[in-house]
């Protein structure tokens, strides 16, 4: 499969889920909107990334074992499962952004209201989740598993990050957008169509994981990169959705360039 069959299905699943989600709101959506639920950001989601990290840190004690359990000849089996893993690896920022982009433009152009909406919310997702992500692995230059041969976990190189691809390990930009991409559409269907969860949701969380455990059978990343990416990831791609489901009208979740909005308040950045 190439890189351009990749994202044509990602395009393909993002137009196909978008009518299931948009078949019925949740009730509960007019009801946050009622209350004046503004917030992006709230104490237990900080909560949750300092967990995530906290987990991340716990886990990098067994980042060794696990990375040559990943690369012993039983893992990496055939040529053929190599092939197909590298094929997994090209669903990344790029490609998750392009097939957003797409499935946006579609929407747009066919009035189709539904994809349109899921569109925009589940790119800016994963544009919000990269440039977060970006941030802070360029001052930890973190070194992926193959720099140091699988030996050395905490081989930190602060800046570094910012001018070496070796040294961009942690976090794990495809687990982080890709966890953003799939709790965005979860997070839609959880709005529009709750029914579809029970079938959709597993689905979707488990093609959200394999990016990430893409890069763990490549010896790109460690097992903590991957699961700090999916911490990040997943109260991004969460709480956008529900940010731009309980706002009143005419709050988005992204605002113009420069901007954030954090308690309902906009600020500017300097």
């Amino acid at each position: 499969m190439t890189r351009h069959q990749l994202s044509q299905a990602l395009l393909i699943l993002l137009v196909a889920a978008a009518p299931a989600a948009a078949q019925r709101a949740d009730t509960t959506t007019a009801a946050r909107a009622e209350a004046g639920d503004r917030r992006f950001f709230r104490p237990r989601d900080l909560g949750m990334v300092g967990a995530g990290i906290a987990a991340s840190a716990a886990l990098s004690l067994f980042d060794v074992r696990i990375a040559h359990w990943d690369q012993s000849p039983g893992v990496q089996g055939s040529s053929g499962r190599r092939r197909f893993v590298e094929d997994v690896t090209h669903v990344n920022e790029t490609t998750l952004t392009v097939a957003g982009l797409a499935a946006y433009g579609i929407g747009r152009l066919t009035h189709a209201e539904g994809l349109t909406d899921v569109a925009k919310h589940t790119t800016e997702a994963v544009v919000i989740t990269s440039l977060i992500s970006q941030a802070l692995r360029g001052p930890l230059g973190r070194s992926r598993p193959y720099v140091t041969g699988d030996t050395n976990q905490y081989d930190f190189h602060a800046m570094k990050g910012f001018s070496g691809f070796d040294n961009r390990a942690w976090p794990s930009l495809h687990s982080a957008t890709a966890m953003a991409a799939g709790f965005a559409l979860v997070g839609e269907i959880r709005e529009r169509h709750p029914d579809a969860l029970p079938w959709a949701a597993p689905l979707i969380y488990a093609a959200a994981a394999m990016p990430g455990l893409s890069r763990m059978y490549l010896d790109q990343h460690w097992a903590s990169d991957v699961l700090a990416g999916d911490v990040i990831g997943a109260v991004i791609g969460g709480r956008l959705v529900h940010y731009a489901h309980s706002a009143p009208a005419g709050a988005g979740a992204v605002h113009a360039p420069g901007e954030i909005a954090i308690e309902g308040v906009s600020h500017r950045g300097e």
